[in-house]
């Protein structure tokens, strides 16, 4: 698998000359096509990205499997490092970074003082290429979202949503996606299915990339 370089080869791109207010298209040094909305007063530079996927398609019985991987690269280390190491960083640098998956698509993107984003980049590429995925964090994320969707299935408006898309989708794969129901589901999955995801879902071969700054 081939994974994506955002700290370095597209901020040595940003310093070309660009037309302001005009969307140019560029290659960086690594060979990644990308399209940049250059923002002369701003401060900041963000960096987004997208893979084709998501979670409309994904097996019977695995249809929270991007969720719960998504949830688990955020927030289980990466590199060496831990969760709160990582989020330290960013705020130290008053940057951030978010990774996040719909119905046909996984996105993400790291937003930075321009002065800081090859670091801030670096720090997102890491939580792409070298997440932990560590099996205790996954059971504990799994406990989490039980118990999130249990509480969450006392209100009103939980109740309402899911009637919804019980009327709605025919059992399509979204409805469990988004209601996290059946909860026994969640119980089927293991680390083995989020490293699977994992290792299919993020490459360069259908990777889309946007900067603006």
């Amino acid at each position: 698998m081939k994974y994506i370089g955002l700290a370095f080869s597209l901020t040595l791109a940003f310093c070309s000359p660009l037309i302001a207010q005009e969307v140019t298209h560029h290659t960086s040094a690594d060979g990644h096509a990308f399209s940049f909305h250059h923002m002369p007063v701003s401060e900041r530079l963000a960096i987004s990205v997208a893979w084709k996927g998501g979670i409309a398609n994904l097996p019977s019985g695995k249809e929270n499997v991007a969720n719960l991987a998504i949830d688990l690269m955020l927030n289980g280390g990466a590199d060496g490092r831990s969760p709160d190491d990582i989020r330290a960083a960013f705020e130290a640098m008053d940057s951030g970074s978010h990774l996040y998956t719909d119905a046909d698509a996984i996105r993400g993107f790291v937003v930075a003082p321009s002065k800081d984003l090859a670091k801030a980049a670096a720090i997102a590429n890491s939580v792409l290429a070298k997440p932990t995925l560590d099996e205790r964090w996954f059971k504990r994320f799994v406990r989490k979202a039980k118990s999130n969707t249990a509480e969450n299935a006392a209100f009103n408006n939980s109740q309402a949503w899911n009637t919804i898309r019980s009327l709605t989708m025919g059992g399509h794969p979204l409805e469990q996606s988004w209601s996290w129901q059946p909860l026994q589901n969640l119980d089927a999955l293991s680390i083995a299915d989020v490293r699977k995801w994992y290792a299919e879902s993020f490459s360069t071969n259908d990777l889309i990339i946007s900067a603006a700054g």
